[in-house]
């Protein structure tokens, strides 16, 4: 009886023995396979071990810069710009009618992944041409694709290019009549009417116009804080040699949703052009600089502030 007790115990010793000995071994890979904190090469995936594409996806980039022709540009923002061929354009009018599209929140129609701006075309655009050839129709519907903005590089410091916008984006008075002194020409704050940093251009730049391209996000990356959407000065025209011969400068085209909105243009050849401000002041102090529709700039070529032309911004980027 003795010996039979003996036995199972030495058994019952074995196999515990045996235990111990297989999860010890089961502890020592299960710790071999989790680095101890401080370890330089944390598991693959996401902060968390995650596996990426979740919750720690990165925001796409913010722009693209290309080369075209010779000259850098950036891709940055979005905009109204071209549009739709007729056939899309009475396509998605009619899908509009029947509710099959409606706006979101911001105002935006989706058809096939793209964003369009629905707008009717105002009394000053009849019979100006679209891309596709297609004439305005004053109180017609048209569409406008939502699409990234075209800066030309001027130049980059330090990581951050200054950028001009390749067409004109809008159009504003310098300062509204009734803003300031007729006589004097001056604001109610005492400044003159013509100084852009006291504008309501400048106002307007750096408010509801910045929201409309660019995004919250976007923004984070523009340099000048609550100044950072300014004009081009008529000194920079000669530092960046942006002008085609002496006395002119490269007429710019707004874009095709403003065409349709009544921008004042000029008409050369099958091209429109607009007129735009400049931040520098005229010799009047109810007056500023401005490039006109045909591509000149200079001492005569300003406006009395309270006339209405195209806004071609300029920002700075850190890239």
């Amino acid at each position: 009886m003795r010996g039979r007790t003996g036995r199972a115990i030495t058994s019952i010793a074995l196999l515990l023995a045996a235990i111990l000995l297989i999860a010890a071994f089961l502890s020592a890979c299960v710790n071999a396979e989790t680095p101890p904190a401080g370890d330089d090469n944390p598991p693959a995936g996401g902060s968390d071990g995650s596996d990426v594409g979740e919750e720690d996806d990165l925001p796409e980039p913010y722009y693209t810069r290309v080369t075209e022709n010779g000259k850098e540009y950036v891709y940055f923002g979005h905009a109204a710009d071209e549009a739709a061929d007729a056939g899309l354009n009475n396509a998605l009018t009619n899908l509009k009618a029947s509710g099959t599209i409606t706006a979101d929140a911001d105002g935006f129609y989706t058809y096939n992944d793209k964003k369009y701006v629905c707008m009717i075309a105002a009394e000053a655009a009849a019979g100006r041409k679209l891309h596709d050839g297609a004439v305005i129709e004053a109180g017609k519907e048209y569409f406008f694709e939502y699409s990234p903005v075209k800066w030309r590089i001027l130049e980059i410091t330090d990581g951050v290019a200054l950028l001009l916008a390749e067409n004109v984006l809008g159009a504003a008075v310098y300062n509204p009549a009734g803003s300031f002194n007729s006589t004097t020409g001056l604001l109610v704050s005492g400044e003159k009417a013509n100084d852009f940093g006291y504008s309501s251009v400048k106002a307007y730049l750096n408010g509801s116009f910045k929201e409309s391209l660019f995004t919250e996000y976007e923004s984070s990356y523009l340099e000048g804080g609550a100044d950072a959407v300014g004009l081009l000065t008529r000194e920079q025209i000669d530092v960046y040699d942006l002008k085609e011969a002496e006395g002119y400068m490269m007429t710019v085209s707004p874009t095709e949703y403003l065409i349709a909105d009544g921008i004042d243009v000029s008409k050369i050849g099958n091209d429109y052009y607009s007129a735009w401000w400049l931040a520098t002041p005229g010799k009047a102090a109810t007056s500023a600089a401005m490039v006109s529709s045909g591509g000149q700039y200079g001492e005569y070529y300003e406006d009395t502030v309270s006339a209405s032309h195209g806004l071609r911004p300029v920002i700075a980027l850190r890239l």
